[in-house]
């Protein structure tokens, strides 16, 4: 009993097919949670208490359920609530959500790694607190 290779010949363009569809969840997926995560993260470090709590319980949510729960959720459940999506785009959400959750930690980190001498050193030459953000914490 050996390898046949008429068996891997014919999978072959239904393997091809399923690693596009991958490629193109990664692709999507990445951007979305690049995005979304970003925008928790630096949400997360002001200093108010109405962002801050509601990203936070997110974030724990999120990387608390396996990726696999989550994804199993958005095809199922979700359906069940009315909101109906493709198996594309159900993989895709819920990989973006999560992937969201773990960047704006990094993003979050980031930020709080530069000094507060930069900052201030900032404030004292006049920048406004975009330009603080743009030129001083985000390039690092």
């Amino acid at each position: 009993m050996g390898f046949d290779l008429s068996i891997a010949y014919y999978a072959l363009p239904y393997l091809l097919k399923g690693a596009w569809v991958t490629i193109k969840i990664a692709c999507v997926s990445y951007f979305i949670g690049f995005i979304l995560g970003t925008i928790l993260g630096f949400l997360q470090t002001r200093n108010s208490k109405l962002l801050s709590i509601p990203i936070t319980i997110y974030v724990i949510l999120i990387r608390g359920t396996p990726m696999l729960i989550q994804i199993t959720f958005f095809y199922y459940v979700l359906p069940l609530i009315g909101i109906d999506l493709s198996h594309f785009w159900a993989a895709t959400y819920a990989i973006a959500l999560n992937s969201s959750a773990y960047i704006s930690q990094i993003v979050k980190s980031g930020i709080a790694a530069v000094g507060k001498e930069q900052i201030e050193a900032a404030r004292v030459l006049g920048l406004s607190s975009f330009q603080i953000a743009r030129y001083i914490v985000n390039p690092q």
